[in-house]
């Protein structure tokens, strides 16, 4: 996590983690009922803004939409090429 002057940016894998580990299980308050890879997302974004900063421009670098819940595997330590 990279926190500037007007900005944040969150590596997409953190996104992707807070999503599959915090979000669907239920961990947070107020997750809508029936969430698609869009709305889990975008619930996590608003999370995010709302646990750091509402005013700063968030940014998730990395692979949209390949590391999204529900679309594709997320990298995993299992994952080939990983090193550590």
């Amino acid at each position: 996590m990279l926190i500037g002057d007007d900005f944040v940016l969150i590596g997409r894998d953190y996104l992707v983690d807070t999503i599959t580990d915090s979000v669907l299980p239920g961990k947070v308050q107020d997750v809508p009922e029936r969430l698609t890879p869009e709305t889990a997302e975008a619930f996590a974004v608003a999370l995010f803004k709302r646990s750091l900063d509402p005013e700063r421009a968030f940014h998730f670098p990395g692979r949209p939409g390949v590391d999204r819940p529900g679309t594709a595997s997320s990298t995993s330590t299992d994952s080939p090429g990983w090193r550590t």
